[in-house]
């Protein structure tokens, strides 16, 4: 059981962990809430479950610290500013 702390860290979260069939592409992504997803393309790099713990742990670590909500706040920031300066110059 975890305690606590680690508890109030997680909660919140709905893991969903998915495979996409497509073998070109080598990379797995985790969206805010705890969807992750992986390519097929990565499962070779993984070369067993201890690389796909690994990448699974990788992912899990960018949902909790929460990048995925970051990097929207970081993109709306900056087509707002595209949108002032598109008017500015307008």
């Amino acid at each position: 059981m975890l305690d606590s702390s680690y508890s109030e860290v997680l909660n919140g979260f709905d893991w969903q962990f998915n495979l996409i069939d497509n073998d070109t592409m080598v990379n797995a992504w985790a969206m805010p809430g705890g969807k992750v997803a992986f390519y097929s393309g990565i499962l070779p790099v993984c070369k067993d479950d201890l690389g796909i713990v690994v990448v699974m742990g990788h992912e899990v670590a960018h949902a909790i610290a929460k990048h995925g909500q970051e990097r929207m706040s970081q993109i709306a920031i900056q087509q707002y500013g595209m949108a002032i300066g598109g008017t500015a110059m307008g």
